[in-house]
């Protein structure tokens, strides 16, 4: 039975580290699901904080942008006139 629990506690804790590290953004488990498909984009919003865009055009592996405008009916993202300027 202890046995059990220490595996249990040790499953546990790498659920919660892996979560912390994907909240942090330094791992997507988007990205492995979408490693089979040729054509890739970004969507983006005022979530992802200010772009370097510079880099993402130097990557050359993203086909086309989502630039998230609205939600709901009150409100407006922050970030999408310079996020669409910049792409478009």
């Amino acid at each position: 039975m202890k046995k059990f629990s220490n595996i249990f506690i040790v499953v546990i804790g790498l659920i919660v580290l892996l979560g912390f590290l994907e909240y942090k953004g330094l791992i997507w488990h988007n990205s492995l699901f979408a490693m089979k498909y040729e054509v890739k984009g970004l969507d983006v919003s005022h979530y992802q904080g200010d772009i370097d865009w510079a880099l993402v055009a130097e990557e050359n592996q993203y086909q086309f942008v989502f630039i998230k405008a609205t939600e709901g009916h009150d409100f407006v993202d922050n970030k999408f006139d310079n996020n669409y300027r910049v792409v478009v």
